[in-house]
């Protein structure tokens, strides 16, 4: 992947359920990353992604980051909420 795509990040986070979905702006490819009950989050590519990205979100700062940095610690979705 190059360094210079875009994508835009949003985050869904409920007590048993947690989602960061990615969109590549260039062509649209949407990719999910789930954390619940029946899906385990791939923390390697998560981070893989992110790093070789530009990510561009609403609230990231403040709200989608961080969360994402915990659950790339392996956080669970009782201590994401």
């Amino acid at each position: 992947m190059r360094t210079d795509e875009v994508v835009v990040c949003d985050i869904e986070v409920y007590a048993n359920f947690f989602l960061v979905k990615l969109k590549r702006l260039r062509d649209s490819k949407i990719i999910s990353f789930e954390l619940s009950d029946r899906s385990s989050i791939n923390l390697t590519r998560l981070r893989a992604v992110l790093m070789s990205h530009t990510v561009v979100t609403f609230n990231g700062q403040g709200f989608d980051i961080p969360l994402i940095f915990l659950a790339l610690e392996g956080a669970s979705n009782a201590r994401l909420m």
